[in-house]
């Protein structure tokens, strides 16, 4: 093995030399060329121009020798001749100065130059500034690990800390910070490809992903560059470094998922935490991002001027509308399950609204403070023992065969009617017929004003027999309740009927009153209103057939049982009344009032999953230091004079070193199978802790592989 020469001028700046060469040329001592293997900065502007200029000294071995001449200055004395090295036959003279000496004790110059000079010293003063700026002048370097680059990563990860946190503290604050609303017009004309990429959030989950995937690859490059680097820095330090750090070392063998760990055991401890990092944004960073947002539904709520454009106008029934067209309307929506009329939920009658500054297009309800107006009939089922029931035959057995004559007092107010039962022929002849009437009885102020009784019984013409007799008697009332509209607000400002979502009634401020026209049409009117039908086996009015009908819908078992019948009265009787106001009492206003109206709206908004934005973050904040530290990191000293391209590149590295000549040596032994670290490990017991370094003492300037192994394994005996 080869020995290590030492090196003629001391310090790592002159072993780890810079082979490229300086030319300059001096205002003072003219033209002098320049050649270092690694060039010291100059101490200062002074000491630079005072003329500190490097020579080359060879030797009969050809090895090169720095050395620092010091060029006398016309300003100052010559040294003394007695004092100065005779230079042999060869060499030149130089006296070899210390920099720090010259740092120390550099003269205080003063350029006092023609114009032509002050050209050429400008010259001068540019290229040392270029030197200056270049302290590694010579040495390759990744783009990956120079400024540029990592400014634009820094940059990068300092903004994504910025976004990530901005749009969670915005998410908390607005619940979610943006709306996701309806999907592009070229994804709702393909509902598939609108579910897949629209309505199960591939869009909000996926495409962070992506984009922290590439970021994720900008910062492993510059990692991965570092890993490649971290040999030939070693090998680049004054004392080299063992070879398990130097020509041995290659981290990209190791698995990723814990190469960080050789790293920090190898005291690379900055190049540790930079695979560490690496590591987290591949296997948590990336997976996290795509749950970082989610969406969700949410209500808000805004004052909007609401505008009430009818009101309660009893006067318009004077006009006599067509009741049987609002029965029908009504006994449809009731008994049928119809939608519910304009303007009314089948129990009150509302005000028609408007909001004009509410977007048509926009789903949301609408909640208005009204006064809405309803009826009500508080029905009593009359005992037996109450009524008294007359019958009248009529001789001939003509129309009608005979006459009920009913008579009963309900709540201090006398009811009476006539109920007329007539025979059927073939083909209208029923076993059974149901007969039924209402009518209604005007009463005094103090028994409530009026009644309207309902009176139905079964008879058999066979037999000739009445049954299932039963009296209903009810006491109206009118109402105007105040309370909170709900109404849906798509189609408010349209022609089409708005959809009524709720009334929450605040009873404790209803108001009982009569309203004396229409109180007096409605109950008057309900009951003149007929129809004959010879194929039912109904004989009644209209409003007697629809609560017939309604009756049998809530008991279909028992549809003439007087419990049936008292409840769909009941119902039945607001509904018609409150399809009459909505349809013909509320009239327009002369003067629309306006009030305040709350709109509320559910909104998909996509919000920020706190706990993963955390964890982002912290990890980011890290890489964020860490790239920092990479300025500093990427400004180190390297033996690389090109990139490493290939096998040829780095055999470069060996050629004229002694590792080299041992390798040769091992590779042209008998027993070696291509197995060349097996068999270094043979040869030398500590290969691993044997000393790797440059030396600038090859041919030509080049900088040599010196290897230091003291425990060679002994040799075998026979």
């Amino acid at each position: 093995m080869d020995s290590q020469r030492p090196l003629a001028t001391p310090g790592p700046e002159a072993q780890n030399g810079d082979q490229s060469d300086i030319r300059s040329q001096s205002p003072i001592s003219g033209s002098t060329e320049i050649q270092s293997a690694n060039q010291h900065r100059p101490v200062s502007l002074v000491s630079a121009i005072s003329s500190t200029a490097i020579t080359t000294q060879a030797d009969a071995d050809n090895t090169s020798t720095l050395s620092l001449i010091h060029q006398t200055s016309p300003d100052h004395e010559l040294p003394d001749p007695s004092n100065v090295q005779q230079p042999t036959a060869g060499t030149t003279t130089a006296t070899p100065v210390v920099v720090e000496d010259v740092a120390r004790n550099r003269p205080s110059v003063e350029l006092q130059v023609e114009q032509a000079d002050k050209r050429n010293l400008w010259k001068y003063l540019r290229s040392i500034r270029r030197y200056w700026r270049s302290p590694n002048r010579g040495q390759w370097r990744s783009w990956k690990t120079r400024w540029p680059w990592l400014s634009l990563i820094l940059f990068v990860t300092i903004s994504l800390v910025l976004v990530i946190c901005t749009l969670d503290s915005t998410s908390r604050q607005n619940t979610g910070f943006a709306s996701l609303g309806n999907p592009p017009g070229f994804l709702s004309k393909r509902p598939a490809l609108e579910k897949a990429l629209w309505s199960q959030g591939i869009l909000y989950t996926t495409l962070p992903a992506f984009f922290m995937t590439l970021y994720t690859m900008m910062i492993s490059s510059s990692v991965t560059s570092f890993v490649e680097l971290q040999p030939f820095l070693d090998l680049a330090k004054p004392n080299g470094g063992p070879a398990k750090t130097t020509v041995m070392l290659d981290y990209r063998t190791y698995p990723i998922l814990y190469s960080f760990a050789i790293a920090f055991r190898n005291k690379h401890t900055l190049l540790g935490v930079y695979m560490m990092l690496s590591v987290a944004l591949t296997v948590a960073v990336v997976p996290l991002t795509a749950f970082l947002f989610t969406d969700g539904s949410f209500n808000f709520d805004a004052a909007v001027p609401a505008t009430l454009t009818t009101f309660f106008d009893e006067t318009s029934v004077l006009a006599i509308p067509d009741l049987r067209l609002i029965m029908d309307f009504a006994s449809a929506f009731r008994i049928y399950d119809g939608h519910a009329p304009p303007w009314t939920n089948g129990e009150y009658a509302f005000p028609k609204l408007s909001t004009p500054d509410i977007p048509e297009p926009t789903p949301g309800n609408l909640t208005v403070n009204v006064t809405a107006h309803s009826a009500y009939i508080d029905c009593r089922i009359i005992p037996e023992n109450e009524y008294t029931v007359t019958r009248i035959d009529h001789i001939g057995g003509d129309i009608p065969a005979f006459t009920l004559q009913i008579s009963s007092s309900d709540r201090g107010c006398t009811v009476t009617n006539n109920l007329n039962i007539q025979h059927k022929s073939l083909p209208n002849l029923q076993p059974n017929s149901t007969y039924m009437t209402t009518w209604s009885t005007s009463c005094t102020l103090d028994t409530e004003y009026s009644r309207l009784s309902i009176l139905s019984v079964l008879y058999n013409q066979g037999a000739n027999t009445l049954s299932n007799f039963s009296l209903i008697s009810c006491i109206p009332s009118y109402w105007q309740t105040p309370g909170n509209l709900s109404i849906a607000t798509p189609t408010l400002n349209s022609n089409s009927a708005p959809s009524i979502n709720a009334f929450s009634s605040n009873e404790s401020d209803a108001v009982q009153f009569r309203p004396q026209i229409l109180s007096l049409f409605f109950e008057s009117s309900l009951h003149t209103i007929g129809s004959f039908n010879p194929t039912s086996d109904v004989e009644a009015n209209d409003f007697g057939r629809h609560i017939l009908s309604l009756a049998e819908k809530y008991n279909g078992s028992s549809p003439m049982s007087p419990e049936a019948l008292s409840s769909a009265a009941e119902v039945l009787f607001s509904s018609i009344y409150s399809v009459l106001l909505s349809t013909t009492v509320m009239q327009p206003r002369p003067q629309p009032e306006t009030g305040i109206g709350i709109y509320s709206r559910q909104q998909t908004r996509v919000v920020v999953v706190s706990p993963v934005a955390y964890i982002i973050t912290v990890i980011l904040v890290g890489v964020v230091i860490a790239i920092v530290t990479m300025f500093w990191y990427g400004t180190q000293p390297s033996i690389l004079r090109e990139e490493p391209v290939g096998i040829l590149s780095h055999a470069a590295v060996l050629v004229g070193s002694d590792l080299l000549e041992t390798m040769k040596r091992l590779r042209d032994a008998p027993r070696y199978d291509g197995k060349m670290v097996q068999a270094l490990k043979g040869r030398f017991s500590d290969l691993e802790d044997a000393n790797c370094k440059m030396d600038n003492a090859g041919t030509n300037g080049a900088a040599n592989v010196v290897f230091t192994s003291t425990a060679p394994v002994p040799a075998q005996t026979p």
